[in-house]
């Protein structure tokens, strides 16, 4: 029980000092960092949906006028 009290206390001095606040800058990065690749991902994805719903839309419109679509 003392060992854990002490290694508490260690941590919680570590915590504090330079080295864990420039740790705890580093974790915060790397959150922000997945979070923005993580919503460029989606944001990708969801401009893909949206082109291939733009193709699909324009080949539906010119079959309906009777024209060949581009390809």
């Amino acid at each position: 029980m003392t060992l854990l009290l002490i290694l508490a206390l260690v941590l919680l001095i570590v915590l504090d000092s330079h080295l864990g606040r420039a740790l705890e800058g580093w974790l915060e990065w790397r959150c922000l960092a997945a979070y923005i690749e993580g919503k460029t991902e989606r944001l990708a994805s969801e401009l893909r949906r949206l082109g291939d719903e733009g193709r699909f839309r324009s080949r539906l419109f010119l079959e309906g006028r009777g024209e060949q679509p581009r390809r």
